[in-house]
């Protein structure tokens, strides 16, 4: 009865697996469909935006439909995050 038991969690835990892997491969409607952000063009140059840190004196730029978030810090480090 027990071996039965394991058997049937398997095979259950195996097919939930498959399902999400088919879902999230896009061959089912509703999963992802080859949609690769990386390859979509960035907006021109002249759209991104700057940030500047006075306190450590860098620049950069970062595309302008791009998140920036300044983290809390020590007084020694400075941390920055840019994400999409």
């Amino acid at each position: 009865m027990r071996t039965t038991l394991v058997k049937i969690a398997i095979g259950g835990i195996v097919s939930i697996a498959i399902i999400l892997g088919v879902i999230f491969s896009g061959i089912l409607p509703g999963g992802a469909k080859g949609t690769n952000p990386a390859a979509l063009p960035p907006p021109a140059l002249s759209e991104w935006k700057s940030y500047t840190n006075e306190r450590f004196q860098y620049t950069f730029k970062y595309p302008s439909d791009w998140y920036l978030n300044e983290l809390p810090t020590s007084e020694a480090v400075g941390i920055v995050q840019v994400s999409t």
